[in-house]
């Protein structure tokens, strides 16, 4: 039964997973070093004025410094080839027994379905080079 709901449902639910990355990514701020290394020395400035404590100053400067090291490896999810998956739906039948298993493990990475009965599906994320 979840077979043939995925086989009528895959393309629409990666659809709606496009979108939504799309959003996500037109959403995300862009990074800016140069901001946050000036955000740092008004830090650092507050700090030996003596307008911020020492504990202040740590914690907000900590903050700053692993956005500024980290956020480069922060990306948003990578769309589904929905022609990739439409190609191999219209050989679905054709597949063995294995390979459709293959073909799902390496398409689907979760499914969740709520209380409500509502069916959404997670696509694997495509391999980093």
């Amino acid at each position: 039964m979840l077979e043939e709901w995925l086989l009528e449902n895959i393309l629409s639910q990666f659809r709606k997973f496009n979108a939504q990355t799309e959003k996500a990514r037109n959403a995300r701020p862009e990074f800016d070093a140069p901001k946050i290394k000036r955000k740092m020395e008004k830090l650092k400035d507050l700090y030996l004025n003596d307008l911020i404590d020492r504990v202040a100053y740590e914690t907000d400067y900590t903050a700053l410094r692993d956005e500024l090291a980290g956020d480069n490896d922060i990306q948003p999810p990578q769309p589904v080839d929905l022609s990739a998956v439409r190609d191999a739906l219209s050989e679905y039948k054709l597949f063995t027994r294995e390979e459709q298993k293959e073909f799902w493990s390496r398409t689907v990475k979760k499914i969740i379905i709520t209380n409500d009965e509502t069916i959404s599906v997670i696509p694997v994320s495509p391999y980093k080079h």
